[in-house]
C-alpha cells in the first residue's frame, strides 16, 4: 500500500483503519502517523525521499509557549528505533526552550531539531532534566523533538555506552564510521575543537582561513580550528604549526575546556566536597588549575584509586562522558539562573 497508518493513544484508546478513518474512544488523546511511500522513479525525478513521515496529534494539549512548558500530550509510535514528537514549537536564538516529556521516550537520546535551509540540524546544547527537555535554540525557527538512537556494533556492554549514545543523538560527537564509533579510539585536537565549535554553532564561512600551515584550507576542521584559536580555547605549537592530528591528553582537555567556558561565559558550580588526585604531581604546572576546576565542577572523576592520569589519551568513550556532564552542567546553571530571574 502506498500509505501505512498508525495509531497510539497516550491515554484511553485508539485504532486507525487502512484508509485512515481514526476510531477513538471519549477523552482519549494521542497521535496518528501516516507513513507515504513514493516510487524509486519519482522520487528521483521529483528530489522527494523515497518514503515520508506524516503525524497528527489527536485530543492532545498544546500549552501556550512559555519557557516553562511547550507541549504536552501527544506521543508517537516507535518506527525503527526512532520516535517522534511532533509538535513543533518556535523558539528565537538564544532562548533557552523547556518542553515536557512524555513518559516512554528515552530521555537520553532524545534530541531537538529544527530545519534550516533545507538541512536537518540537531540542538548540540540540550539534555534531559528533571523530566524536560531543556535547550538552548541556536536558530530563530521551529523545533521538534525526537528520539534520535545512532546505532553503532562497537559499544554495546561499554561502559560509557550511554554517554557515546548521548553525544550522538546530538551530533556532537559522530562515528568513525556508519557502524563503528571507536570508543577506545583517541581524541585528536581536531576533533575536539570541532565538538566545541558545534556547541557554539559556529558558522563555518565566518572562519574560511587559517594562519596554519598543517590547517588545509577546506578540510572538516579548518573553520573549527581557526574559530578556536581565535577565541583563545587553543593556541598551535608555534605561529604556523597547529598538530590537527596529535591526540589530546586528559589535562590538555581540561585546559581546553576550562577555557571555552571563560569564552562562552558559562559558569557551573562549584564544589569543595572533593578528593585530590593521588597523582596530581605529575599534572603539568600550566594545567593544575584547568584540572582541579574540571574537578570541582564535576567533568572529571578520575580512573579509580584517586588516579587522574593527566598524560594519557584521552578516549572517544571518555570524551563522550564528559561531553555530556559538560552540557548538562550548562543548562542546569542556565535553568537556575532563570528562575533567580522570574
Amino acid at each position: 500500500s502506498l500509505v501505512e497508518w498508525s495509531a497510539r493513544a497516550a491515554e484511553g484508546s485508539a485504532s486507525i483503519d487502512t484508509n485512515g478513518v481514526l476510531s477513538a474512544g471519549a477523552g482519549s488523546m494521542g497521535v496518528i502517523v501516516g507513513r507515504f511511500y513514493v516510487s524509486p522513479s519519482l522520487a528521483s525525478e521529483s528530489g522527494l525521499d523515497a518514503a515520508m513521515t506524516a503525524s497528527a496529534t489527536f485530543g492532545a494539549e498544546s500549552n501556550s509557549i512559555t519557557n516553562d512548558d511547550r507541549w504536552k500530550g501527544a506521543v508517537t509510535p516507535k518506527t525503527g528505533g526512532t520516535t517522534v514528537i511532533p509538535n513543533g514549537i518556535n523558539a528565537k536564538a538564544g532562548e533557552l526552550v523547556s518542553m515536557s516529556l512524555p513518559q516512554d521516550v528515552d530521555e537520553n537520546i532524545c534530541a531537538p531539531y529544527c530545519y534550516i535551509g533545507g538541512t536537518k540540524t540537531y540542538v548540540k546544547l540540550s539534555a534531559a532534566i528533571d523530566g524536560k527537555l531543556i535547550f538552548v535554540a541556536p536558530y530563530d525557527a521551529t523545533y521538534y523533538i525526537e528520539e534520535n538512537k545512532v546505532e553503532f556494533s562497537d559499544i554495546s556492554r561499554h561502559w560509557a555506552e550511554r554517554y557515546i549514545d548521548f553525544s550522538a543523538a546530538r551530533e556532537l560527537l559522530k562515528g568513525m564510521s556508519a557502524t563503528e564509533f571507536d570508543p577506545y579510539g583517541g581524541m585528536t585536537r581536531a576533533m575536539f575543537v570541532t565538538i566545541l565549535g558545534r556547541m557554539s554553532n559556529i558558522n563555518e564561512k565566518d572562519y574560511a582561513t587559517s594562519k596554519f600551515s598543517d590547517v588545509k584550507a577546506g578540510s572538516w576542521y579548518a573553520p573549527y580550528v581557526t574559530w578556536a584559536e581565535e577565541n583563545g580555547i587553543v593556541f598551535g605549537y608555534d605561529a604556523n604549526t597547529f598538530g590537527p592530528d596529535n591526540l589530546v591528553t586528559r589535562e590538555q582537555m581540561c585546559a581546553l575546556l576550562k577555557r571555552y567556558l571563560d569564552f562562552a561565559g558559562y559558569s557551573l558550580a562549584l564544589s569543595d566536597d572533593y578528593t585530590a588526585f593521588t597523582d596530581r604531581d605529575s599534572i603539568s604546572n600550566w594545567a593544575a588549575e584547568a584540572v582541579l576546576y574540571c574537578q570541582r565542577v564535576g567533568l572529571v572523576q578520575g580512573k579509580g584509586n584517586g588516579i587522574f592520569d593527566p598524560k594519557a589519551n584521552l578516549t572517544r568513550a571518555e570524551a563522550s562522558t564528559i561531553l555530556e556532564r559538560l552540557v548538562a552542567g550548562i543548562l542546569e546553571e542556565l535553568v537556575k539562573q532563570q528562575a533567580a530571574k522570574e
